[in-house]
């Protein structure tokens, strides 16, 4: 009966990813800035819960200094709450977007999304790999192209994950 929510919301000047954390019983937590208060443009939050009640977040930003979309991610671990948020993808130079997650029943994580690599877009994966209790396991792997069908652009990624540990 517990549940976590991450938005977007507006201040007036800038767009933030908040969460807020519902409790059986006790109700709804403060609202938390889970995107560490970055200074461009954020939007688009996906967010994947285990029954555990640990979860993981993906949005876009674009960084103060920059157009160019980046995808990033933030965890969150049951009775300790969210980590620091961090950028998901590597590429520098062209727009990562469109994420999506997914989370199996041991706090595992798959995100997808497109990335440009300057001709085309590309759909994306990283899996993360939690630890046992919702511990840190080994973290986010590195992001691999899932695709290699080079005739045009791959948008809309999404992803399910089964309980086992698999993804499709």
């Amino acid at each position: 009966g517990n549940a976590l929510v991450v938005g977007q919301q507006n201040d007036g000047e800038q767009d933030s990813i908040f969460s807020n954390r519902y409790t059986v019983g006790v109700g709804w937590d403060a609202p938390e800035l889970i995107e560490g208060d970055q200074k461009g443009s954020v939007r688009s939050p996906q967010l994947a819960m285990d029954g555990n009640g640990n979860a993981v977040a993906v949005w876009i930003s674009t960084e103060d200094t920059s157009s160019r979309l980046d995808v990033w991610t933030n965890r969150f671990v049951a009775n300790v709450g969210w980590g620091a948020a961090e950028l998901l993808e590597s590429e520098t130079t062209h727009n990562a977007s469109g994420p999506h997650v997914a989370m199996d029943a041991s706090g595992n994580a798959m995100a997808v999304w497109h990335q440009n690599d300057g001709v085309r877009f590309n759909m994306m994966a990283r899996r993360y790999v939690a630890g046992a209790a919702g511990a840190p396991g080994t973290g986010w792997g590195a992001a691999q192209l899932i695709e290699t069908e080079n005739l045009g652009d791959a948008f809309d990624a999404k992803v399910v994950a089964h309980a086992d540990g698999s993804a499709i």
